[in-house]
């Protein structure tokens, strides 16, 4: 059985991730970790190899959209729909199931963020800021910082890119209309200038030398640009 687990809320589909990881190991499977590379080593044969002798597996692999999404993803469609009788499952970091190139294969449990957070990025702008603060105090009653902070810096990276004419090819004409129209409200130097403090952010937080919260961070880079 094939199982992909998506969605814009990574957090949540990392932690479902763990949940069915956990319930694989409780019934004796080993958990065999594949990397998109790996997938087409798979043996045809392996499933009967393991009926035979008893033994359990279960696949695991990360980001494979990806992969799909160059020139050979035609033959590594093919191999993972001729593999009905394998236990896998597929993580798809922050990718939406509309985005999914493998759609039909298996599963797919999805996990989108609520209304509330895009509400909150749709009110990233200049001369907002008592709008986005008030929005931002809300959101931390009831969703975790490091999320806030990953959908935020997100936004603003598809509102650089349709800023600079390049748009993300995985957004739809009308998400690329209301990105234009939110991106009109800056300098396209501020923007980009945001967003280096946000990259700048994230590195601070994977090393861990951040000096305030996230929340805190946020709160002053957005009374600079937002003021």
């Amino acid at each position: 059985m094939l199982t992909i687990i998506c969605g814009e809320d990574s957090l949540a589909s990392r932690t479902y991730l763990r949940e069915v990881i956990e319930t694989y190991k409780k019934k004796d499977y080993e958990i065999l970790n594949l990397s998109p590379d790996e997938l087409t080593t798979i043996p045809q044969e392996d499933s009967e190899t393991l009926s035979l002798f008893g033994l359990k597996k279960a696949y695991l692999i990360e980001n494979l959209n990806k992969v799909l999404k160059r020139s050979r993803s035609d033959k590594l469609i093919k191999t993972l729909e001729g593999i009905k009788d394998l236990e896998m499952v597929i993580w798809e970091d922050g990718v939406a199931k509309r985005e999914l190139k493998l759609q039909k294969a298996g599963a797919i449990k999805e996990f989108k963020p609520s209304d509330s957070i895009f509400k909150f990025i749709d009110s990233c702008y200049p001369k907002n800021l008592k709008v986005f603060l008030a929005m931002l105090d809300e959101l931390t009653t009831s969703q975790n910082e490091t999320f806030i902070f990953i959908m935020l810096e997100r936004h603003i990276r598809n509102l650089a890119l349709v800023a600079s004419g390049n748009p993300p090819k995985t957004l739809q004409s009308w998400q690329i209309g209301k990105l234009k129209g939110q991106a009109s409200r800056w300098s396209t130097e501020s923007l980009l200038d945001f967003y280096e403090k946000l990259i700048n952010l994230e590195i601070g937080l994977k090393k861990g030398t951040n000096a305030y919260s996230l929340k805190s961070s946020i709160e002053m880079l957005s009374c600079y640009y937002l003021k």
